[in-house]
């Protein structure tokens, strides 16, 4: 682990820091190159990219900027908690590379691969015929409709029923435990942290208690800043982190689509670099 000393951060003390990002990808709108791009216009200096089970948009973003920001290796897991909740687990610094977290990548390839499949026999169906390479390209909400409304203008189609109706043929439905995938994160030699627990369709209380079971299972941080949080909620989470000595981290959940996470670095703290319990200054 590397240890920054916080007297000596100078300048970073008041930087603009995004640890949650998406890019098309996973289900955001932008490309690789264009999430570059926009971070570069916000001056943003440390950042994530957390696409929803793959790496793949770290690894772009990491080939081509040209050491205006520091990246962090993140990624963003689903998973299920006993069976009727969808939490979602942050990993940070995790090693790309390691053996078993490749084999879990490998897993859910294979299962997005099914899914673009069954898109593609259900289009067929509805005479909206595309090639199984466009689907797989363009597999987040607004490239698809966007593909659609270009190729087949006509079509009485309405997209927004068709991709809900087929939710889990353009995301993997959940598959692991969430005790899971902290032994995932961790097997990488990664950080796994809590992603924006606010969202979670449980009562405050009990979203608090789903919380300590996951710090007596060896989460090491919690996503205190994010859009979702109310300012009180937010202060309980790093209330919960100082007293747990847990990591704090932030994130916009930066999607760029219509209605939902469209600012990058959004509702954020400047100078969460001060609180030494920031992940920033640990990887």
């Amino acid at each position: 682990m590397k240890i920054i000393n916080i007297q000596e951060l100078g300048d970073l003390m008041k930087e603009c820091i995004d640890l949650h990002i998406h890019t098309d990808i996973s289900d955001g709108f932008l490309k690789p190159n264009e999430i570059v791009n926009l971070m570069k216009e916000n001056d943003i200096k440390i950042a994530s990219i957390t696409d929803h089970d793959s790496v793949d948009g770290y690894l772009q973003v990491k080939d081509i900027i040209d050491g205006s920001f520091r990246l962090i290796p993140g990624i963003e897991i689903s998973t299920l908690w006993e069976n009727d909740l969808e939490l979602h687990i942050l990993g940070y610094g995790i090693d790309v590379k390691n053996k078993d977290f490749r084999q879990y990548l490998n897993i859910v390839k294979e299962k997005k691969i099914q899914g673009v499949c069954s898109i593609y026999k259900k289009l067929q169906i509805l005479n909206i015929p595309l090639e199984i390479q466009e689907i797989s390209k363009n597999m987040s909400y607004d490239n698809m409709e966007a593909l659609i409304k270009h190729k087949y203008p006509n079509s009485n189609q309405t997209f927004y029923n068709f991709y809900y109706e087929n939710y889990y043929c353009f995301h993997i439905k959940p598959f692991i435990s969430t005790y899971e995938a902290l032994n995932i994160i961790r097997n990488a030699s990664g950080y796994p942290i809590i992603a924006h627990l606010g969202r979670a369709d449980k009562t405050e209380i009990e979203k608090i208690k789903i919380l300590e079971l996951l710090i007596a299972a060896g989460i090491k941080g919690i996503e205190c800043y994010h859009p979702s949080h109310s300012e009180q909620f937010k202060n309980i989470l790093i209330d919960i982190a100082q007293t747990n000595k847990l990591f704090i981290t932030q994130g916009s959940d930066f999607h760029g689509r219509k209605n939902e996470y469209t600012q990058i670095a959004q509702n954020l703290s400047e100078d969460i670099n001060k609180n030494s319990l920031c992940i920033c200054n640990y990887i």
